[in-house]
């Protein structure tokens, strides 16, 4: 048996493992970029739309009960009764909101505000229970 490997071809084989490496690594480097770029903009998606729309209080009016809706608006009158406070709001109409705790703000009359929470009925009305409120 004669091994003849010259120092060329010995050479050669070295190179081509090498650069087998290399595309492996170049490889992997691509697939984990399009992987994280995917994921970031599948995060994108989901977040853009589990957010609901900003609307007006017609939204609440019109809103299906247990819709969740992001609402912007006057305060037009406050009615406290202990921890809950019922919040009245305008913009070309008027929608009520309830907060089952107290603002971590002094809330007035014509302050701008944004709610956000689930659309329920009470007593053949549609308000909304409101999860955050904030001024804006």
């Amino acid at each position: 048996m004669k091994s003849d490997i010259s120092g060329f071809s010995a050479a050669r084989h070295l190179n081509s493992k090498r650069f087998s490496k290399s595309m492996h690594d170049a490889t992997l480097t691509k697939i984990a970029i399009i992987t994280s770029i995917s994921g970031m903009l599948l995060l994108y998606i989901a977040l853009e739309t589990g957010q609901p729309i900003a609307a007006t209080p017609s939204a609440i009016l019109q809103g299906s009960t247990g819709s969740d809706v992001l609402v912007k608006g006057y305060i037009n009158a406050i009615t406290k009764h202990g921890n809950t406070t019922v919040i009245q709001v305008t913009a070309t109409e008027s929608a009520g909101i309830v907060l089952f705790r107290k603002p971590l703000f002094n809330l007035t009359n014509h302050m701008s505000i944004e709610a956000r929470g689930t659309i329920t009925e009470h007593n053949g009305t549609k308000e909304m229970i409101a999860e955050e409120v904030r001024v804006v």
